[in-house]
């Protein structure tokens, strides 16, 4: 039995409920992986970057394999052995899909990729990651996490047979992962709620128009305290970090998008198209147009 079989096999949900949900909303690209590497190494068996709308969800139990979730935009919700986790922008699932837990939809679109894992010491891991942190983390704004599994998912889209490199690649995420997380763990960071609000919005609605004043009188906490607190949280100002989201999304834009300069500005909440290649420039090194010239490379996307 092939991977898309065993999958739809798995699959808990009536596929066939609602004309807007099809079959092949939910299946993964399938990634052929030699049986040594199969039997030896930590592996992808299929990855994909789902672009979902409502009344997008399913169901999985009993299915072999392990998942990885990142999503890029929008949210969604895992719900999971008696548990329910928001799936919002950054932030990534590790699921042991064995065990039956639904994905659903919460905020339309919503963007992310998916990693089905198997082989090697891949259950070690996961037991490990869940050991104290349950099954979801939200990386801070320094994490290597997103680029890494930008990186992964190039590799495996552009490069299918090099599956030595997608082992080592997918062993550091997963080696990252854990060790990101013991370390919030060991500085006892609890977020607060204000500002977990204010970053998910950042990295859902980086194009509207955001300012301190506007966010002081939303939350009713000084822009000061806001500032302060989401730079000690989040190690960027608030607007640093709103930046950083609309820079990487207009790498994103010039590298997989035919649109223009001023186009790809306006389409991140920069009007002014010299304010937004300044910026630009300020955080890459290069001019917007000279980065589309250059061919993606590991750092294209952090």
């Amino acid at each position: 039995m092939n991977f898309n079989e065993a999958f739809i096999n798995a699959l808990q949900s009536d596929v066939n409920l609602t004309k807007s949900i099809q079959i092949h909303h939910y299946l993964p690209i399938f990634h052929e992986v030699p049986n040594d590497i199969a039997s030896n190494l930590p592996h992808i068996e299929a990855f994909g970057n789902i672009t979902a709308s409502y009344p997008y969800y399913y169901g999985l139990s009993r299915f072999q394999h392990y998942c990885l979730i990142y999503t890029e935009s929008g949210a969604g919700t895992l719900s999971f052995d008696n548990r329910s986790y928001t799936l919002t922008p950054h932030s990534i699932a590790f699921i042991d899909c064995r065990e039956t837990h639904r994905i659903e939809i919460k905020q339309s679109p919503w963007n992310y990729t998916v990693f089905f894992l198997a082989g090697g010491p891949t259950s070690y891991l996961y037991r490990t990651y869940i050991n104290s942190y349950q099954n979801m983390y939200i990386p801070n704004a320094a994490s290597s996490i997103g680029q890494m599994i930008s990186c992964l998912y190039m590799q495996l889209e552009k490069h299918s047979e090099k599956h030595h490199l997608h082992a080592r690649l997918l062993m550091d995420l997963l080696f990252e992962l854990i060790l990101e997380k013991e370390q919030a763990q060991e500085k006892g960071i609890t977020i607060p709620e204000y500002l977990i609000e204010i970053k998910n919005d950042f990295d859902s609605n980086y194009q509207n128009h955001f300012s301190l004043d506007a966010l002081e009188q939303k939350f009713h906490v000084s822009k000061y305290r806001i500032c302060r607190e989401f730079t000690i949280y989040y190690d960027l100002s608030p607007i640093q970090y709103l930046n950083r989201v609309r820079i990487k999304v207009a790498k994103e834009a010039l590298i997989y998008t035919d649109k223009r300069i001023n186009e790809v500005g306006s389409m991140i909440g920069f009007d002014n198209t010299n304010h937004f290649i300044r910026l630009f420039k300020q955080q890459t090194g290069v001019t917007p147009l000279i980065f589309r010239k250059q061919p993606p490379a590991y750092s294209s996307f952090h």
